[in-house]
């Protein structure tokens, strides 16, 4: 490549911090990030109407870097809304999007940054969670070949900062992810669509970005719910099968775990489309556990429900 055409980093890649009162880590993260080889970015804080002291924090670091900036939202539009308007103020070919409360390693993204500004992936995948094996690393692979290697491809998309994305592939899917907010997982119709198409995309050699595992405020329930109803991007029941199995407790078997959901379903309101999408997963044993076990909790609901109506 001719060294005089050669894009800068911080012109080809845009970061956006998502920060919605947790100003401590938001301290932390930001100073982190402008201390990283990515520190001449232009970094944007996605403020999610925060009432704490964001903004004093914020303005802490102004005069540190003039590529930081603010978009400080009206209303709370929660955290999947807010990812996805960081895609809408992206100018940059690359965006990495970020939450204020992991942790980072940037001792070695020399691959990365090489990547960035030589290749053309639509996905480039930096991150992990704690004490899960990664074992490709630095691989130029596809997507269907990488999860076949054992990297579980599916977890680590739903981590949105393990992620840097070529914006322009992304937008045509903005809309789905919009559609997907209700199951919080806006990104995902995207990331989706690279294992439907089997795509390649690049494993960095070391992750970056390490999940801050624990300090989500959802139930397990919700979040099985959230990745059930997010299965409906992939096309049939085997790439489903995949799909669940990335988010299995360690040493469970997929069909135990999705059968463990349900009763989350049942306490609140029946989610028809939700079973229906478990059950044509299942294999034939397990469908004959699922009757087992529900149909005498539909018997029993209908009878209580009876029984309070005639008091």
């Amino acid at each position: 490549m001719d060294q005089n055409k050669i894009v800068p980093l911080e012109n080809r890649l845009s970061i956006f911090l998502m920060t919605y009162n947790r100003s401590l880590t938001f301290d932390y993260t930001l100073g982190e990030l402008l201390k990283s080889p990515f520190k001449n970015c232009t970094i944007t804080v996605m403020n999610n109407a925060s009432t704490d002291n964001t903004i004093e924090v914020f303005n802490k670091y102004v005069n540190l870097s003039p590529d930081i900036k603010i978009v400080t939202n009206k209303f709370n539009i929660g955290g999947s809304g807010n990812i996805l308007r960081s895609f809408e103020y992206c100018t940059t070919k690359y965006i990495w999007v970020l939450h204020d409360d992991d942790d980072f390693d940037f001792t070695q993204c020399d691959d990365v940054i090489e990547n960035i500004i030589y290749s053309d992936f639509d996905l480039i995948q930096i991150g992990s969670f704690p004490n899960m094996k990664r074992p490709c690393n630095g691989d130029i692979i596809s997507v269907r070949d990488v999860i076949q290697k054992g990297y579980n491809y599916f977890a680590l998309s739903s981590f949105m900062p393990c992620n840097i994305i070529k914006a322009s592939s992304f937008m045509p899917y903005l809309y789905e992810g919009y559609k997907n907010i209700c199951n919080e997982y806006s990104h995902l119709p995207f990331l989706i669509s690279l294992f439907n198409e089997n795509k390649h995309i690049y494993i960095s050699l070391n992750p970056i970005v390490l999940a801050a595992v624990g300090s989500q405020s959802y139930s397990n329930t919700s979040a099985a719910q959230w990745w059930i109803g997010s299965s409906k991007y992939l096309k049939n029941k085997k790439d489903k099968q995949l799909f669940f199995k990335a988010k299995l407790p360690a040493g469970r078997q997929t069909e135990f775990w999705l059968l463990s959901c349900m009763p989350g379903y049942f306490k609140n309101e029946l989610d028809y489309n939700s079973i229906h999408i478990v059950y044509s997963s299942l294999n034939f044993i397990s469908k004959i556990r699922f009757f087992l076990e529900f149909i005498p909790y539909f018997i029993i609901k209908k009878i209580v429900q009876k029984t309070q109506f005639l008091r």
